[in-house]
């Protein structure tokens, strides 16, 4: 009895201290989380993927094509048109319901999930493409439109960790492709990723940025290989190996096992 009543006393103590240890986890994570907010403004999606555009936009000339690019907005007070300066041309593409048709006069109506209309074939030397694609349920239709619409070049931002979101009646939330879905996705269409990066972080949401072309070989000396990923640097790592308290629990569960 006494044996039996000090293991119920050890199990009452170690359930107590998990449940304190997970609310300072949490706690800690939150707090933690907000300053690197702070300190790390350039870490948010939606700037490291701008900023990545900026560094390839002036490489880029003839017919642009954003898809699905609503407004045209960056978010950050400017417009993607502006991200390409050698450009020729420069449409966007919408589709109805909210964040769609604007009634700009660059303006053309495109779904992605649909079949895509003939005189559009091939019309545009880069397709322009920033998450998009979590939104279309046919993913495989949605790329080969892509690769279809493009002579060239593909510029694609999706995202990798985000909170679902969508828009009642409009569209809703289907992927988060990962690196390998998206190499066989340009792969069975006939196009190759020439540059890959990714903002693996603790404490916003992380988007995957890449380049494909159907035309690799123009574009060997200006891209070099892209850095292998492994399993030290895949997607993700920073998320949830580092910059959620889970980790902090497992050690303490293990300990107090």
């Amino acid at each position: 009895m006494f044996f039996n009543n000090n293991i119920n006393e050890k199990n009452i103590f170690n359930r107590t201290c998990l449940t304190i240890f997970e609310k300072l986890g949490s706690f800690l994570y939150g707090i933690s989380t907000r300053i690197l907010r702070v300190c790390h403004p350039e870490w948010k999606a939606r700037i490291w993927s701008n900023r990545e555009l900026r560094k390839f936009g002036d490489l880029f000339c003839g017919d642009i094509i954003n898809v699905s690019g609503w407004d045209d907005g960056d978010k950050e007070g400017n417009f993607y048109c502006d991200y390409f300066p050698n450009k020729s041309s420069y449409v966007i593409s919408n589709i109805l319901g909210a964040r769609g048709l604007t009634g700009a006069e660059n303006e053309i109506y495109l779904d992605l999930s649909k079949e895509l209309p003939k005189e559009l074939f091939k019309q545009y030397d880069v397709v322009f493409n920033h998450t998009v694609l979590e939104h279309i349920f046919d993913i495989f239709k949605a790329v080969e439109n892509l690769c279809n619409l493009s002579r060239d070049i593909i510029i694609l931002i999706v995202p990798f960790i985000q909170e679902v979101h969508w828009e009642p009646g409009s569209y809703f939330d289907y992927w988060r492709p990962t690196n390998f879905a998206l190499e066989q996705l340009f792969s069975k269409n006939g196009f190759e990723i020439l540059y890959f990066s990714h903002n693996d972080n603790p404490a916003f949401d992380v988007y995957f940025f890449c380049i494909a072309s159907c035309q690799p070989q123009k574009w060997e000396k200006i891209f070099p290989p892209s850095k292998k990923i492994t399993v030290i640097n895949a997607p993700g790592n920073a998320k949830y190996q580092y910059g959620r308290p889970d980790w902090l629990i497992k050690k303490i569960k293990s300990l107090l096992s």
